[in-house]
C-alpha cells in the first residue's frame, strides 16, 4: 500500500501534539529576524524606525513592542529612542544556544536524577557514534543489549565520571551536553530569584521594566512549581499585583512564551500557565542553530536513530498500566498510511519519558530532520501488514518488559522506515 511522507505535515506534527495558534508578536518576530539576517546589514545598523516597521510588517506599536522585547532578549536587535532611532542591528545576533537550553531546563524543573541520565545517555550517544564513524555499530548494538539482558534500566551501568569531553561530542549533542554542564550556575541565579526576588526596580534589568517584570515571574513560576501547582495566574491580575500596566506586562509574558516557560491559554479556565510540554517555539529555536551550523546527515542520523531506540526503552521502564493502555489504544488507532498520525503516540512517550533533556533532543532532531526534507511530499509503497507486525512485536515486547526482543523488534522496524525513506 502507498505511504504519504508529507514533510512540512510531518514538521508540524513533530512541533507539537496539538496546533495552537501563533501570537502576532512571535509571528513579527519571526519575519523580522528573518529579514535581518538576509539583509547582512552592519551591527549598529538601522534596520528602520519603529512607525516604519509598523507599516512595513502591518503591526500596532503595542504588537511592536511585544516583538522588540523578544528581539533584544536573544540579543538579534534593540530599539533606541531619541533623534535618529529605531531598530538597531545587535552586535552579536546569534544566541549562545547552550546558555538558552541551561536556562529552559532550570525553568522547567529539571531535577537531578534527569540531568545524571541525560548525560549518561550523551555518553551512550556519544560511544554510538564512534561505532557507526568507524563501521562497528553491530558490535556496540550487541554490548548494548548485553547490558538489557542484565535485567538493568539501559542506563543503569553507564558512569557520569567517564563523560567524555564537550570538544568530542557531535555537533547534534554538544548544545545539550554543555548545558548541562552549565546548570548548576544558572540553578544559583534561579534559586536568588526564589528567595531574594529583584527589588531594587526595573533600571537593574537590562530589557527594561517587561524583563523586570519577567524576572519576578520567573520567581513566582519557581515558587508554584515547588508545589506542583503550574497556573500562574490571569493577566490583570498579575498587573495588578506587580503594580504594571497590562501592555507591559504582556511583553513580559511574550518573553516568557519565546523561553518556553509559559503558555497563555483563553476563557474562564485558562490564565497564564507554566509550560508542561515542549513548545514549538523552543524546538524551532534549537532547529534553527542546528541549521546555521550547517548540520548534516552524518552528525545527526545516528543519534537519531539511537535515541529513538533508547527513550523507547527508557519509556519501558517507566510507564504504568494506565501508560500502556493509552499507548496501545493509540497504535491501534492509527492511519497506517499517513506518517503523522503516529505522532500522538510519540508526544505520549515523550511525557511518559519524564525527562526533558531527552524528549527535547529527540524532538529537536525529528523536526530537524523533516525540516532538511523541505516541502516535497514522498509517496512510497510498503507492506503494511509487515510494518503493523513490527510496530505491534515492538509494544508487546516492550509492555512484558523483554527488552531484548523490543529491541531486536526496533531494529526490524528502524530497517523498513530507513527502506521507505532512503535518504530523507
Amino acid at each position: 500500500m502507498e505511504i504519504r511522507f508529507d514533510w512540512p505535515k510531518i514538521y508540524t506534527s513533530v512541533l507539537a501534539e496539538r496546533s495552537a495558534p501563533v501570537k502576532m508578536a512571535s509571528a513579527a518576530v519571526a519575519r523580522i529576524e528573518d529579514d535581518i539576517r538576509r539583509s547582512a546589514g552592519p551591527p549598529g545598523g538601522l534596520f528602520g524606525t519603529g512607525p516604519e516597521i509598523c507599516e512595513r510588517y502591518g503591526l500596532r506599536r503595542e504588537t511592536l513592542l511585544e516583538a522588540v522585547r523578544i528581539l533584544e532578549d536573544r540579543g538579534i536587535a534593540r530599539m533606541r529612542r531619541g533623534p535618529g532611532g529605531g531598530l538597531i542591528v545587535m552586535e552579536a545576533p546569534r544566541t549562545d544556544i547552550a546558555v538558552a537550553l541551561a536556562r529552559y531546563f532550570v525553568f522547567v524543573g529539571l531535577s537531578d536524577e534527569q540531568a545524571s541520565d541525560a548525560q549518561k545517555a550523551i555518553w551512550l550517544l556519544h560511544r554510538h557514534d564512534i561505532a557507526a564513524r568507524a563501521g562497528t555499530t553491530e558490535a556496540f548494538i550487541a554490548d548494548f543489549r548485553n547490558m538489557l539482558a542484565s535485567g538493568k534500566t539501559p542506563l543503569h551501568s553507564l558512569d557520569n565520571s567517564a563523560r567524555p569531553s564537550l570538544l568530542s561530542l557531535n555537533r547534534s549533542i554538544r548544545p545539550f551536553a554543555e548545558a548541562l554542564d552549565k546548570l548548576a550556575e544558572h540553578r544559583e541565579r534561579a534559586v536568588t530569584l526564589l528567595y531574594n526576588p529583584p527589588s531594587a526596580g526595573p533600571d537593574t534589568c537590562s530589557a527594561g521594566l517587561a524583563g523586570f517584570v519577567a524576572e519576578l515571574l520567573i520567581a513566582e513560576i519557581g515558587r508554584r512549581r515547588q508545589k506542583g501547582d503550574f497556573r500562574v495566574g490571569f493577566e490583570l491580575d498579575l498587573a495588578d499585583r506587580f503594580g504594571v500596566s497590562r501592555q507591559v506586562l504582556r511583553q513580559a509574558m511574550r518573553l516568557l512564551e519565546d523561553r518556553g516557560v509559559v503558555r497563555c491559554e483563553r476563557g474562564r479556565s485558562g490564565g497564564i500557565m507554566a509550560t508542561t510540554v515542549h513548545p514549538p517555539g523552543v524546538i524551532e529555536r534549537i532547529a534553527d542553530h542546528y541549521a546555521q551550523v550547517q548540520l548534516i546527515d552524518r552528525d545527526f542520523r545516528p543519534t537519531l536513530s539511537m535515541l529513538g531506540r533508547l527513550n523507547r526503552l527508557l519509556v519501558a521502564c517507566k510507564a504504568e498500566q494506565a501508560d500502556w493502555d493509552e499507548i496501545g489504544q493509540l497504535i491501534g488507532l492509527q492511519k497506517w498510511e499517513d506518517p503523522t498520525s503516529h505522532m500522538m503516540r510519540i508526544h505520549l512517550e515523550w511525557r511518559v519519558l519524564d525527562n526533558p533533556v531527552l524528549s527535547l533532543l529527540e524532538q529537536v532532531l525529528s523536526a530537524y530532520r523533516a525540516r532538511r526534507a523541505g516541502n516535497a511530499t514522498l509517496l512510497a509503497v510498503s507492506d503494511l501488514d509487515a510494518l503493523r507486525c513490527s510496530v505491534f512485536g515492538n509494544f508487546d515486547c516492550l509492555r512484558s518488559g523483554n527488552l531484548v526482543a523490543a529491541d531486536e523488534h526496533f531494529d526490524t522496524l528502524n530497517g523498513q522506515i530507513t527502506e521507505l525513506l532512503g535518504h530523507h
